[in-house]
């Protein structure tokens, strides 16, 4: 059985001797067809026609309809085994740009591309079709900018799905910046990535208000350091914005790799508003680390290649759920993927799940939207495979394209100066004395004649004597709950055994003024240190292997490396006597004691510790 070549009609036009000269319409592409396993039955009838500005309108920015054909059975009946179309173009495809043959789905108004063969001289396209209606042939007019980065599609990093360069307009706060705020971000710049403004909420003057407009054509995601008072977002209609931690929750989701922060859309705008309490609590600790960073990554990238899809089609709420549904349930495998990767071969591995799990996600959908079984569930579950559908032709398009270009290059802002996608809370003057002043720690004295010396501790702590009377000297500083937070002791000998050696680091020496320390073998310092016990950890209550001390220390201190820590005859020497104050805890790891040092509760030990004092 031989292959049969359809007739290629092509469409013309007329034109009289009394018609003004026109020029002549650019040529068109001829059209043939080969069935795999044809009878001598079968012929195609090809018609060429001009694609509606509705076919022209659902192709992706960046990539052009050129040409429609009408596929139609002249001969016989189109059979099983499929057959070949061939675009043959009257010129070659331009070098830097790609092109594929796509069916036009009436029904549902978007372009399905399918695997397509250019040949060497770039005039042929070829591709096989399991049935005839609507084909087409469309151009992907990639550019080349920069130093030779092929961005694809002209989906530069201001625009994905846009016209390349397309920004939006800055937002708008209501009233000044707070008269106790002095926030620190980029102004002005219309340029950023992220362009912002802060106010006051009409209707509390304790509330600060930060707003941002995302100024890439890329989503992205937003972190906030502490829990806003309110959160607003244009993406979201009548549902409060959800972060992907709170949106995993409610869908169920088996995992959540995206962490606890919100999802911005291309373009888009997001509101906070943040108490005055809170933010100078956060302040006190964190004076230089962002209130709210904007990032885009890679699953951020196609995040917004998701909502450009279906932007027109969906919006607000079924729109973002579904893509956050989407990405809980898909993403695991691009979350933390290198920013070099290709987003072309990213949207490629995504779309298998999409596909595979679209029932799962458009129920995931229909949770997040607080819906329960019922009509609405129904027609949200509709709705949601509707979406699906949509995006995973979309993602078809990118992935056909071999889009090239990676987030790094899309975003365009990681090399960028960091405040630019930044806000930064400061206090302003007045507000800093008001709160250093209230947070003045409540500090009790404890003074002992037997041991002769005295030293500060918070309030809430107390110290405690021995109980037993034939023991003369020492105290233990607890806190409320009646843990031990430190130790004392000064007297005339102190009886260390010998231990082995054991693994030792210096974390920390901070030199200290302490009237009347005889200071001649070493100056005086506090040291954070830390121990590997191992088998020794038996003789702790808490039976923990990784030792952690903060000590008062008028000699050099233990050598690094592994060192003899416990035949040690006093860390302090003073008129006579031997003493240590110091402070010892117990951990399973070695970053869990180094996390320690992080905490107010350290800090609060090494000021005690300073405030050493001889009668």
């Amino acid at each position: 059985m031989g292959m049969v070549i359809a007739v290629v009609l092509l469409l013309s036009s007329c034109s009289w001797p009394w018609d003004s000269p026109k020029a002549a319409p650019a040529p068109g592409p001829e059209v043939t067809v080969e069935f795999r396993d044809a009878g001598p039955q079968l012929k195609a009838e090809v018609e060429l026609q001009e694609p509606t500005q509705e076919m022209r309108d659902v192709v992706p920015a960046g990539f052009t309809v050129r040409d429609v054909a009408s596929l139609t059975m002249a001969e016989g009946s189109f059979p099983a085994s499929g057959a070949v179309v061939t675009f043959n173009l009257p010129e070659p495809l331009a070098a830097e740009h790609a092109a594929m043959i796509a069916h036009w789905d009436d029904e549902d108004a978007v372009w399905e591309p399918v695997p397509t063969e250019l040949s060497a001289d770039r005039k042929t396209l070829t591709a096989s079709v399991e049935h005839f209606s609507l084909w087409g042939w469309i151009e992907d007019a990639a550019k080349v900018v920069g130093d030779g980065l092929q961005t694809g599609s002209e989906y530069a990093y201001n625009g994905i799905g846009r016209v390349m360069g397309e920004k939006t307009d800055p937002p708008e706060c209501d009233g000044d910046i707070p008269t106790w705020a002095d926030p620190v971000f980029s102004k002005d710049n219309m340029n950023a990535p992220v362009l912002w403004c802060a106010g006051t909420d009409p209707k509390n003057p304790d509330v600060l208000v930060v707003k941002l407009a995302l100024n890439r054509g890329t989503a992205a995601s937003i972190t906030t350091a502490i829990k806003p008072a309110w959160a607003y977002s244009d993406l979201w209609e009548d549902m409060t914005p959800k972060t992907w931690l709170q949106m995993a929750a409610q869908t169920n989701a088996a995992t959540n790799q995206l962490g606890d922060t919100y999802l911005v859309q291309p373009l888009g705008e997001y509101h906070f508003g943040f108490h005055r309490a809170e933010l100078m609590d956060f302040w006190y600790g964190h004076q230089t680390d962002p209130l709210i960073q904007v990032d885009s990554t890679l699953t951020y990238t196609l995040a917004g290649l998701m909502y450009q899809a279906v932007e027109g089609k969906a919006a607000g709420n079924m729109a973002g759920v579904f893509i956050m549904a989407s990405l809980l349930e898909c993403g695991g495998g691009i979350v933390g993927a290198g920013q070099e990767r290709s987003v072309g071969d990213a949207f490629g591995a995504l779309a298998s799940c999409l596909d595979e799990r679209k029932d799962a996600i458009a129920v995931a959908t229909a949770k997040g939207l607080n819906l329960s079984p019922g009509a609405d569930w129904d027609k949200a579950v509709a709705a949601g495979k509707n979406i699906g559908r949509i995006i995973r032709v979309a993602g078809i398009w990118y992935t056909a394209a071999k889009i090239g270009f990676t987030a790094a290059s899309y975003v365009g802002d990681l090399g960028l100066e960091p405040i630019l996608r930044q806000v930064i809370f400061s206090p302003a003057s007045d507000e800093l004395k008001r709160y250093v002043a209230a947070r003045k720690p409540q500090l009790k004295t404890f003074s002992d004649a037997e041991m002769g010396v005295s030293f500060e501790h918070p309030a809430e702590w107390t110290v405690q004597k021995p109980t037993d009377p034939r023991i003369k000297t020492g105290a233990k500083v607890l806190d409320a709950s009646g843990r031990e937070m430190a130790e004392i002791n000064f007297k005339t000998a102190f009886d260390f055994q010998p231990c082995p050696p054991m693994p030792y680091q210096l974390l920390d020496s901070t030199p200290v003024t302490i009237p009347g320390m005889d200071t001649s073998a070493a100056p005086t310092t506090i040291k954070t240190e830390l121990l590997d016990i191992g088998a020794q950890s038996s003789y702790w209550p808490d039976k923990k292997p990784i030792r952690l001390g903060v000590t008062v220390y008028s000699g050099p201190g233990q050598p690094a490396g592994t060192t003899m820590a416990c035949n040690v005859t006093g860390f302090i020497v003073h008129d006579g006597k031997y003493g240590f104050f110091w402070s010892n805890h117990g951990f399973d790891t070695v970053q869990d004691a180094k996390a320690f040092v992080a905490t107010k509760e350290y800090g609060q030990i090494k000021s005690m510790l300073a405030t050493l004092r001889f009668l």
